[in-house]
């Protein structure tokens, strides 16, 4: 207990998130690590990839984005206030606005 606080505000012992161990710390940066290269790969071929019909275009990148932006934000805010690195930039390095936008350049034929 911590003194000095009222009991309202001290964080019982259970509460308390643990210390990450370096096995925990090096599979979340892994984590991150395999989804920045995976996505940078998947954005690099797909903005090559025409697709004429605007509809279908529209279609497509609404799926993309229904199947990864909430997956993707709520792992990155899972992770983005834990201590895993002192190097959050190298592992972080999309917002989920970043990624969004990345999304919306898919299928253009550049």
């Amino acid at each position: 207990m911590e003194k000095n606080k009222p009991l309202s505000q001290q964080r019982m012992a259970s509460e308390m998130p643990g210390k990450l161990s370096e096995k925990d710390k090096a599979l979340i940066k892994e984590k991150f690590k395999s989804f920045n290269e995976e996505f940078q790969a998947v954005h690099k071929t797909q903005v090559n990839y025409s697709v004429p019909d605007p509809e279908l275009r529209k279609d497509l990148i609404r799926e993309n984005k229904a199947f990864l932006l909430d997956r993707y934000a709520m792992f990155r805010d899972k992770y983005a206030n834990v201590p895993f690195t002192s190097k959050k930039d190298k592992y972080i390095k999309f917002t989920k606005d970043d990624v969004e936008r990345m999304l919306d350049e898919f299928f253009r034929g550049v």
